[in-house]
């Protein structure tokens, strides 16, 4: 027998069942003769790769054959499944055997994870877990609870196998053949959904999925599988033992009425008889048995047939009703008492089970409850018998403020969980590792808690310190220096209000992802929204190199944490690039989208924050981001979804600053730039802003307006909404590679143009390139252009075709102003780099339109009367409220801005003289049919659509005119050709008085 032959009968004896009535859902070696072939395992057999990689190879480390899989992550994330079975078809049932041989190479950090899973509608229940730890332990999960039922050896191979009841719920283990003497329970409890056509109540197999623990685990991993059987039928060589025929019923008891079965016993067996009794107080009938019986007899007997359910639901027999009784509230003056359920009038049947709840601020205490309740518990549940009159006793809270001065770990714990409002913790010099700790001590509006470090940035939290704020109100941490390391949130504010965060030094060594601040309520709970009025001030976050946020606003499962403010902090380093997920700030997130935030970011610094294409990303509507300074950072503030958001008085320096960027998945390079404002969504308004030097394009041009994939009718909460009904307007660009861009389609991807967006009132100056590109007709269809002012010089032009109501081409006369500075060092300064008006620029009183909105300039200066165009109004000497910001002016250290312009004064010139495009008119007409010079063409004349044309004769006769000239006329006079000879002209371009004069000579060459 050659060795081929060989390999197959050993694989056909290890899997050797009996598949009479069997179902087998995978049975392999991984061979080419199973339809596996060398390479990627993903789409292979139904097996999916989501995350780090799984390859079919011939190597040396096969159990038999001569294939194997090898899984492996690098200081990421592993996901692969194996699916059989949608979460919409029927799965395995009954006794599943799982058989696996699994050769572990090395793990750091978490170890892997085999996972069986029963799937319905959009839910997944872990069935077992089995796990190869980095300890070198084998563990089984017994309902969430770990147990070691083994070990593991680099490079060995182990045999894990499983047989699961999913009838009874129960699991059982074999390591290398040898039966575990635990039997455990499912991983999770659950009951099943119908979905398609999977029934509803039956447990089954659909999936096994291979992880670090969890889908998102970061770690490092490798190890191979071979020889996998799942199914049915028993594995032949490991004997398991017979399923148990006990059964457990479990009393969903009624609102109403007791349930009670006969006998009543822990476990019932397969086929036993069983009564069921539901007793109910008078007035009261059975609407319903439910769970696993049916019908309205208040006596039912049944045979068990698995693990039952028995409840019912009761009500009010309106035949013959009991009797009704109200519960009167003398509702506290700092608190308020609720009711569950709550009724009308506070009117309940008899025997309704009531809870009465009391809430009441900080600054109070509660004292007890009055009237028909006694006690201090929170929560009070009665079984109504009568009327019931109720309040509660609430005082002002006793406990003098007091401050603690802490100097060790233990007393910063100690300090913490003995806090009340008024108190104050004041942290001497020094390092702390907190670990992971959770604060839930709230302050009120008269009394905050303060949490201070002594003196600014010398105490020192690091190691693996992680704060939660839990369900609390005014509390206040300053002056610290975060320095924590490899954690995956730094501060964590949930379910918060009126906390604030101010004064700290975050420098977070980070090894993996990592939120520094995130605000908002437990993700995706269904309660009422309790985060929002919380302040993160004067703080410097510095150093960001994995993925996450320097700060996240999120929220419920609904709304995004409301009114919350992020001002004057300085954010710098955050790179290198990655391709998403790396903003500085993320305020909202897509299943928010259509939420308000009515979040306010201003007077931050942005330095060199390249992390992610979005700088600041708005995912929500009703934002306001004003007066922030973007200096060096590749990428834009990008409102990319919700409505309504107020981008006003922001500064934005490229400074020459590019970089490459290189695809980690396409492999793809490319130099990516300093951009302004990327807008998608409708109502947005761009305002104030001054944009200088900046180097991106396409996504990051100082105004990005690209086409859309989707309408803002659409329910969609991840795609990009077409720019609508966004007004761009009073900004000022001076000399960026790419000013404004309109209609990008990525690649036919965005197939959806801008509509009612209008560029009004704004001052471009350039000499590089075209001061608007658009990709298309279609987009830039939707955009409406009134009262700019564009001044191309150099190899710059306009771009696009306007008149002068919609485009100014004329000098603005922007100017650098003397800064008033008792060093003379105005250059130092970055406000010294913005260029304003000069005091006779014709932006000056020149604007159009009301734009209520604008009442102040990018400086805070008051726009009064006729506003001027551009971000600078006009105001002279006048005193300047806010600028370009410097490091100075934000973070721990912050001094209040100060900046003054000097300007000479100058006497008025000579009115500009609107830059005409070059025009040059052809000085030969040669009507003879032979596409050359048949017609008088004068290049650049369909700028001016205003223009008017005059031709003479050497008499002076006029021999044609024509108003709007478009390049048409062909040397004909009442429809016949003129003679030949020279001809004088006259051209009035319609954006100036300025003539335009020449000669003209005919010449007819047939």
């Amino acid at each position: 027998m050659n060795k081929l032959a060989l390999c197959l009968c050993m694989i056909l004896g290890l899997f050797l069942v009996d598949k009479t009535k069997a179902q087998v859902a995978l049975q392999t070696s991984f061979e080419t003769t199973d339809g596996y072939v060398s390479g990627n395992l993903n789409d292979q057999n139904n097996w999916k790769v989501k995350a780090g990689n799984a390859v079919v190879s011939a190597t040396n480390t096969v159990k038999s054959g001569s294939q194997s899989v090898n899984m492996k992550a690098d200081n990421a994330a592993l996901l692969v499944d194996f699916i059989p079975y949608s979460g919409i078809v029927a799965g395995l049932t009954g006794d599943i055997y799982t058989d696996i041989w699994l050769n572990p190479v090395s793990f750091a950090t978490k170890g892997v994870a085999i996972n069986a899973y029963d799937l319905f509608g959009n839910s997944a229940k872990r069935i077992f877990v089995i796990e190869l730890s980095t300890d070198n332990k084998i563990k089984a999960y017994n309902g969430s609870a770990a147990v070691n039922i083994g070990v593991w050896t680099s490079k060995d191979w182990v045999r894990i196998s499983v047989k699961a009841d999913l009838a009874g719920e129960k699991y059982k283990v074999a390591i290398n053949g040898v039966l575990v003497d635990t039997e455990f329970n499912l991983r999770e409890s659950y009951t099943p959904t119908a979905s398609g056509a999977r029934i509803a109540s039956i447990k089954q197999f659909h999936s096994l999925r291979f992880n670090h623990t969890s889908d998102s685990q970061v770690a490092s991993s490798e190890f191979f599988i071979d020889q996998m059987y799942i199914g049915t039928n028993p594995i032949h060589d490991i004997s398991f033992g017979a399923s148990a025929t006990s059964r457990t019923i479990t009393l969903s008891q009624p609102d109403y009425g007791t349930i009670t079965l006969s006998p009543a016993t822990a476990s019932y067996e397969l086929g036993q008889q069983v009564t069921a009794t539901l007793t109910l107080p008078q007035g009261y009938k059975n609407n319903g048995w439910t769970g696993d019986l049916s019908g309205t007899e208040l006596v039912k007997s049944f045979s068990v047939t698995g693990n039952m359910t028995v409840g019912a639901t009761t009500g009010v027999d309106l035949g013959n009703p009991p009797p009704q009784y109200v519960i009167s509230i003398n509702q506290p003056v700092n608190g308020q008492i609720t009711l569950s359920p709550a009724a009308a009038d506070n009117k309940y049947y008899k025997e309704t089970k009531v809870t009465a709840t009391i809430v009441y601020d900080a600054c109070s205490q509660f004292n007890g409850w009055t009237g028909g309740l006694t006690g201090n518990e929170l929560s009070k549940s009665i079984t109504l018998s009568g009327n019931l009159t109720i309040g509660a006793n609430i005082g002002e809270i006793t406990t003098p403020a007091v401050k603690r001065v802490v100097t060790t770990v233990a007393e910063f714990k100690t300090a913490l969980s003995a806090m009340n409002p008024g108190d104050v913790i004041e942290v001497e010099d020094g390092s702390y590792n907190l670990s992971a700790l959770t604060i839930t001590r709230s302050g009120c509006q008269t009394k905050p808690i303060v949490i201070r470090a002594k003196n600014q940035g010398k105490a020192i939290l690091n190691g693996n310190t992680a704060l939660t704020l839990e369900s609390l109100k005014y509390l206040t941490i300053k002056g610290f220096s975060f320095q924590s390391a490899s954690i995956g949130t730094g501060i964590k504010i949930q379910n918060c209000s009126r906390v604030r965060i101010t004064g700290n030094i975050f420098e977070i060594k980070e090894t993996s992802s990592c939120n520094w601040i995130y605000i908002g309520d437990t993700f995706a709970s269904p309660l009422p929204l309790r985060s929002g009025h919380n302040l993160i001030d004067h703080n410097s976050f510095d150093g960001k190199t994995q993925s996450g946020k320097y700060i996240v606003l999120d929220g419920n499962y609904n709304q995004q944490s409301q009114h919350d403010t992020i001002s004057y902090n300085v954010f710098k380093n955050n790179g290198p690039r990655a391709a998403n997920e790396k903003e500085s700030i993320r305020v909202g997130v897509s299943p928010l989208s259509k939420s308000s935030g009515f979040t306010v970011i201003e007077y931050n610094l942005f330095q060199d924050c390249d992390g992610d294409p979005e700088i600041v990303s708005i995912k929500s509507c009703d934002n306001t981001v004003r007066f922030n300074t973007f200096q060096r950072c590749l990428g834009t503030l990008c409102l990319r979804q919700g409505t309504g958001t107020i981008a006003e008085g922001n500064y934005f320096f490229g400074e020459g600053k590019t970089a490459v960027y290189t695809d980690p998945e396409s492999g793809a390079s490319n130099t990516i730039g300093c951009g302004g404002v990327r807008a998608y969504g409708k109502g947005h308004k761009i305002l104030n802003n001054y944009f200088q030097g900046l180097t991106g394009s396409k996504w990051d041009a100082a105004i990005t307006l690209t086409n859309g994939d989707v309408t803002n009718s659409s329910s969609s909460l991840s795609d990009h909404y077409l720019p609508e009904d966004i007004t761009v307007a009073f900004n000022t660009f001076v000399n960026n590679k790419s000013n404004i861009e309109i209609g990008f389609d990525n690649n036919g991807k965005y197939p959806k143009y801008p509509i009612n967006c209008s560029i009004s009132n704004n001052i471009v100056v350039d000499n590089t390139a075209p001061i608007v590109k658009s990709f298309s007709t279609a987009a830039l269809a939707g955009l409406s252009f009134a009262s700019n002012i564009m001044y191309p010089t150099g190899l710059s032009s306009i771009g696009i075709s306007a008149t002068p109501d919609q485009i100014r081409n004329i000098d603005p006369k922007l100017v650098q102003p003397k800064c008033k500075d008792l060093n003379g060092a105005c250059a130092d300064h970055l406000a010294y780099k913005v260029l304003r008006l000069d005091q006779w620029s014709p932006a000056i009183d020149a604007a159009k339109g009301d734009f209520n909105e604008v009442s102040v300039d990018f400086e805070r200066q008051p726009r009064t009367g006729a506003k001027d165009i551009g971000a600078d109004e006009y105001k002279g000497n006048s005193p300047i409220f806010i600028s370009a910001l410097e490091p100075k002016f934000v973070g721990p250290s912050a001094i209040p801005f100060a900046y003054e312009v000097v300007y000479d004064e100058k006497p008025k010139p000579e009115e500009p003289v609107e830059k005409l495009y070059p025009m040059e008119a052809a000085n030969l007409l040669t009507p003879d049919g032979d596409g050359v010079n048949d017609r008088w063409i004068i290049e650049n004349i369909k700028m001016y659509p205003n223009n008017e044309v005059s031709v003479f004769d050497k008499a002076g006769r006029l021999v044609y005119s024509k108003k709007g000239y478009d390049n048409e006329w062909d040397g004909m006079l009442n429809g016949n050709l003129l003679n030949e000879g020279t001809y004088y002209y006259m051209l009035s371009t319609g954006a100036s008085e300025k003539k335009i004069k020449g000669f003209i000579t005919i010449i007819r060459n047939k």
